[in-house]
């Protein structure tokens, strides 16, 4: 069974701004599509979405479900109302870039032509931004136009 990815989601907060125990704001992110409603840990209160729609990849992961033999809890029971990763919807919201909760998705996808950097060496001046002879003496700047320091748009990813 796959799991489905999510391209566009909403960051949800608690109302009343409470904070974690490392002091970030309790917030999770809720795909669109994908019907939870996260409750704040704190006052147990409906987060509310905050901020526009964003884009990047989520998939949803089981949390707080009882893991061991016969569908029994393996060590004490968890209160999903308590976790700060599922927030009581017994399903966190996982980035797929990333692999962690919470994440906005707002990183570089992982292309593998250009390590999610967005840009490759210039192959006219190979990466180094000016052209050099043969003697090794400077020729000038790269003559690509879209060749900025030695780097140009990744073909793979961008679409420049």
């Amino acid at each position: 069974m796959t799991t489905p990815t999510y391209a566009t989601a909403r960051r949800h907060a608690c109302p009343d701004e409470h904070r974690g125990p490392h002091g970030e704001t309790l917030a999770t992110i809720v795909p669109d599509g994908l019907d939870i409603a996260p409750a704040c840990t704190v006052c147990r209160q409906a987060m509310r979405p905050v901020g526009g729609p964003l884009a990047g990849r989520w998939q949803a992961d089981a949390c707080c479900v009882p893991a061991g033999p016969g569908g029994t809890w393996a060590g004490p029971p968890r209160d999903p109302g308590a976790c700060t990763r599922c927030f009581g919807t017994r399903l966190a919201v996982i980035c797929v870039g990333c692999l962690l909760p919470g994440c906005d998705g707002g990183h570089p996808g992982g292309c593998a032509e250009c390590d999610g950097d967005g840009t490759v060496p210039c192959a006219t001046c190979d990466g180094d931004g000016h052209l050099f002879d043969e003697t090794g003496q400077d020729q000038g700047l790269c003559p690509n136009s879209w060749c900025t320091a030695g780097a140009v748009p990744c073909p793979a990813c961008s679409a420049a």
